[in-house]
């Protein structure tokens, strides 16, 4: 058995070196001059690693654009590659140099593809195969078929949500009416579909307080205010269990979808109006996490950490619909409590606006942090750009890991 286990590992370091060497011989092969000689197998190699090189990338490119033969070339061996290699993880790079090389022609290869693969995603948008090929196939498209193209996948619900949402923002930065339109009606429909209330219309609560005011005595220990949410649920939430309506908002918690959020007075600023529909995008498409009591649950965090300085944030009196799920704002030390009793399983979320450019007045730039929760601390960097006076999202990625 240890002989065998010593056989194992030497010929993993063998495969490790084999690979190291071979990675050094074509970095030294990628000096300018050497290109010229370099065979058409090594350049696709270097066309779908997942980080090409970047001193020589540029260099292929400018190359195949002044010669027909070689861009035909790379153009057919990268659609054999696509063909060859299906949902791996590793080379959405394919479809990114199909787009760079403006290769129009093979679009009915990449929408039979695109109808082939599985609609699931498998690594971080950079690296998936069907995110890059939405991407790919979007920009082939001529524009009336290139929205449709982006509704239908946006409508899909067997699709990836990443895939959707990303659908979304490219819809978005057509300007188009029709797609803008689209997403807008989506987003109504979800304020629509999941109010500020969770149970019950405002009308129908008051007779419920009413017909519980009656009846003082009959209180229960699961849920003594009575507020339709245990008291084990209100105290893990870090709800009042001996008081209705925690936040004072007129909703009693057990029909608030914002029971820790009192509403500001008077209407949303544009960028609170931006916020709202940062959170409905993420909490759509991206995640939201299970609660330790089996609900969907977001927590945000309305002092913005960005600046040290717990300025005033996009969410300080802020309350969200469209949301499926509890949303609760917790400050630094609630948070702190949170996660000692449940530990670091839920999200937390918060959002923080860049310096805005004088030159820029028709553009805001974001960036949303999500911490805890399933993977790790990442960032997201977002811009939104103004269309007859509504913001949308024209671009969005990934931004920091930890």
């Amino acid at each position: 058995m240890k002989d065998t286990s010593q056989f194992f590992k030497s010929a993993v370091l063998i495969v490790f070196l084999n690979s190291l060497i071979f990675h050094t011989a074509l970095i030294a092969a990628g000096q300018p001059d050497d290109i010229e000689n370099m065979p058409l197998e090594e350049i696709v190699h270097i066309m779908t690693r997942t980080h090409p090189q970047k001193d020589l990338y540029p260099k292929i490119l400018n190359k195949a654009e002044i010669e027909p033969d070689l861009r035909k070339s790379l153009v057919d061996a990268l659609v054999i590659r696509l063909f060859e290699v299906g949902t791996k993880i590793g080379v959405a790079n394919t479809s990114r140099s199909l787009r760079d090389l403006n290769a129009r022609e093979v679009l009915p290869q990449l929408m039979k593809i695109w109808n082939k693969i599985e609609k699931k995603t498998y690594a971080l948008e950079h690296g998936d195969q069907r995110i890059q090929l939405l991407l790919t196939i979007a920009h082939f498209l001529p524009q009336a078929e290139h929205i449709q193209f982006l509704i239908n996948t946006e409508s899909d619900t067997a699709e990836a949500p990443i895939v959707r949402f990303r659908a979304t923002i490219l819809l978005c930065a057509t300007g188009n009416q029709k797609a803008i339109q689209h997403v807008l009606s989506v987003y109504e429909n979800a304020k629509v579909r999941l109010p500020l209330t969770t149970r019950m219309s405002l009308d129908d609560q008051k007779g419920y307080v009413e017909k519980i005011e009656q009846q003082d005595n009959n209180r229960t220990p699961w849920d003594f205010d009575r507020d339709l949410i245990s008291s084990y649920i209100e105290t893990g939430l870090l709800l009042n269990p001996a008081n209705i309506d925690t936040d004072s908002d007129g909703l009693i918690d057990g029909n608030d979808r914002n029971p820790l959020c009192k509403p500001q007075e008077g209407e949303p600023s544009e960028d609170q109006l931006i916020a709202q529909f940062i959170l409905y995008l993420h909490a759509r498409y991206y995640s939201i996490s299970r609660s330790p009591f089996n609900f969907n649950l977001l927590v945000v965090q309305p002092i913005d950490t960005w600046d040290g300085k717990g300025n005033q944030s996009l969410f300080d009196g802020l309350e969200f619909a469209g949301i499926d799920g509890l949303i609760l704002h917790m400050n630094q030390e609630q948070i702190k409590q949170f996660r000692s009793l449940h530990g670091s399983g839920v999200s937390v979320i918060s959002i923080h606006k860049e310096q805005e450019s004088e030159d820029k007045k028709d553009i805001k730039e974001f960036r949303l942090s999500v911490s805890g929760g399933p993977g790790l601390h990442r960032t997201y960097d977002m811009r939104f750009k103004r269309f007859n006076n509504v913001w949308l999202p024209v671009f969005w990625q990934l931004g920091m890991i930890t």
